[in-house]
């Protein structure tokens, strides 16, 4: 895994993990990765600092170029991003011992708006039949592929207890 610290176009800064520089330019391309403060997907690599050495220093997260280390919050300059099925969600172990800034209810909008308009135009719409071919993908019976639709909660359970990985992405309001 490799760490980046961040940085969205309007120079919030955050950290993001990624199995490696290829799948980072990936997400970028796709609009996968949003800055958790403002939902903005214009996101870029920030300056890092090598971590070298047992030093005083060697658990300070690294900051931006320009930027003081007085204009990031423990939270900017904590929180960590799992960039696994194409979602960002902060890691709280990392947090240990900080101050936790809360997510606003906006923000939490901005990225399910982000995730749901990803889903929908890379995936591809079974409708009623959600389960059934997330069963056939789980089981290999068909191509991976990103699938999204509805089911059941009898058949969620039965998804969930098949060890099928999915989740619910809730219709919100258009954005006015």
């Amino acid at each position: 895994m490799i760490k980046y610290s961040l940085i969205c176009e309007f120079h919030h800064s955050f950290e993001g993990w990624f199995s490696n520089s290829a799948s980072f330019e990936q997400q970028c391309e796709r609009d996968l990765i949003a800055c958790p403060e403002c939902g903005n997907s214009k996101v870029k690599r920030a300056l890092m600092t090598p971590n070298l050495g047992a030093g005083k220093h060697r658990n300070q997260p690294a900051v931006p170029n320009g930027v003081l280390k007085s204009e990031v919050s423990p939270v900017e300059a904590g929180s960590s991003m799992e960039q696994n099925s194409n979602l960002s969600v902060p890691v709280d172990n990392q947090m240990k011992g900080q101050s936790k800034q809360q997510i606003t209810p906006e923000q939490i909008k901005i990225m399910l708006r982000h995730v749901r308009r990803y889903v929908e135009t890379y995936g591809r719409n079974v409708g009623d039949k959600f389960a059934e071919e997330a069963l056939k993908i789980h089981y290999g019976e068909k191509e991976q592929d990103i699938i999204y639709g509805t089911c059941t909660p009898e058949e969620g359970e039965q998804l969930a207890d098949e060890g099928v990985e999915f989740a619910e992405i809730p219709l919100l309001p258009k954005d006015n």
